[in-house]
């Protein structure tokens, strides 16, 4: 259980730690306003993650919606990594923090 929250944190704080490099890589040129949105979109998934994910435990085992939780946050870095449209991470970041 101990490595399932040390993986959560380690995906949810990623682009928190990466942002410097971010608005430096020229490939993906975002601006301060860009990377606060998508800052922002994690705080929205975050709770409305929070909200469906906690139904989801209640009517499914919490174990189950646990390890699916991880994988697909998991998932969703992965695609962070290899993506370098802006907007797609407006969207990968969601499901990140959302899981």
């Amino acid at each position: 259980m101990y490595l399932g929250y040390a993986v959560f944190i380690l995906c949810w704080t990623t682009v928190g730690i990466a942002g410097p490099a971010m608005l430096l890589d020229p490939d993906l040129n975002p601006d301060k306003t860009a990377f606060g949105a998508i800052l922002g979109w994690g705080t929205a998934g975050n709770l409305v993650g929070k909200l469906a994910n906690g139904v989801l435990a209640d009517r499914i085992d919490g174990n189950k919606i646990f390890i699916l939780a991880i994988t697909v946050s998991a998932l969703a870095i992965f695609c962070i990594g290899n993506t370098s449209n802006i907007d797609a991470f407006f969207l990968f970041y969601f499901i990140t923090i959302f899981a």
